[in-house]
């Protein structure tokens, strides 16, 4: 890696999906597409699911790197935006 680049700046929230908690799992993709980590699903009162993140480095829409967002799940794989 060039020195010039930080050492997260690839960093994505992705999915994984196994019949098993001991797998084997399967990559479904990049859920959050800018710099995130440390993603967490919880399900509101009313069903509603909802993804927790913070972020890192090339975050989206000039979100500096450490926020905590949380952003509605429209599917398993995809988040409202």
């Amino acid at each position: 890696m060039p020195d010039d680049k930080p050492g997260n700046e690839g960093n994505r929230v992705g999915v994984a999906a196994a019949d098993h908690p001991a797998g084997p799992y399967e990559d479904r993709g990049v859920l959050v597409p800018h710099g995130s980590i440390d993603g967490s699903v919880f399900v509101d009162e009313d069903g509603t699911r909802h993804l927790s993140y913070t972020t890192e480095v090339n975050s989206q829409n000039g979100f500096p790197q450490g926020q905590i967002l949380i952003d509605r799940l429209v599917t398993p794989t995809r988040v409202a935006g």
